[in-house]
């Protein structure tokens, strides 16, 4: 009984931590929407500028899905993954810009280094 109160003031406690991360730190757009694409999705990783270049691009946002960028490595996955799983049609993720986390940076260098 403890533990999953334990459980349930730490998840209230990260909700509330972000709310009030969002208020004080706006973030702007995640991602954006393609026009009329439907097989290319864009991650700009952390960055923002480089999302805010692509969905000013006609050219491009004429030919993808949707473009967005991670706030977090671990939500940012999931989110490409649960979108990625809702759009049988999609079929090629282009992923580009800084990557800010060093950690994510440690754990993937082998394939990064492959590419």
């Amino acid at each position: 009984m403890t533990e999953s109160l334990v459980t349930f003031d730490r998840k209230s406690l990260e909700n509330m931590a972000g709310k009030i991360c969002e208020i004080l730190i706006p973030i702007r757009h995640e991602y954006y929407m393609g026009r009329r694409g439907n097989e290319i999705a864009i991650c700009t990783l952390s960055s923002n500028q480089l999302l805010e270049d692509i969905c000013k691009s006609s050219e491009i946002m004429d030919k993808i899905l949707i473009v967005g960028r991670l706030l977090s490595e671990n939500k940012g996955i999931d989110a490409i993954i649960r979108f990625t799983l809702a759009h049988p049609e999609l079929h090629y993720i282009i992923v580009c810009g800084k990557v800010r986390c060093i950690r994510l940076v440690k754990h993937c260098s082998p394939f990064i280094n492959m590419v």
